[in-house]
């Protein structure tokens, strides 16, 4: 059975949720984190946007098994003076995130692999945003 990537994206959100250190920080808590094409117009800095940038499906035949290998990013994004509290959202994720797998509702995630980390920028006069990219693979819940 195949996985959407709507699936995957509710499993990462769900996931990303559960970090209170980061949800606690986030202008709109837990509503904070949503996917990158999200629309609306009320929302509240800071916040952090997940972008599900690759979904391959791979057969391996050594351990006849059927894996996916996923690519997302993590966009962090404040509205301050200077780039701290980018910074400090976006190394929170890090800590919380890099080398861990989990058991979602619609697949088993092995150990995420940090593959950037991009440092505060700014993206306009009033916004800075940060990114982290990972890349992990997945499998089917039995």
């Amino acid at each position: 059975m195949l996985i959407a990537d709507e699936k995957i994206q509710a499993d990462l959100i769900t996931k990303l949720k559960t970090i209170t250190a980061v949800t606690n920080l986030l202008g709109d808590g837990v509503n904070g984190v949503k996917e990158l094409e999200w629309q609306g117009d009320t929302f509240t800095y800071p916040l952090v946007r997940l972008d599900l940038e690759q979904n391959d499906y791979v057969f391996v035949e050594q351990e006849r098994c059927q894996l996916y290998v996923i690519e997302f990013s993590l966009y962090i994004k404040s509205e301050q003076r200077s780039s701290k509290q980018c910074s400090q959202i976006k190394s929170l994720l890090e800590s919380n995130l890099t080398g861990i797998g989990w058991h979602g509702t619609y697949a088993n995630y092995t150990r995420l692999r940090l593959m950037d980390s991009v440092l505060a920028v700014r993206e306009s006069e009033l916004v800075w945003r940060s990114q982290l990219k990972y890349l992990t693979r997945l499998q089917n819940l039995p």
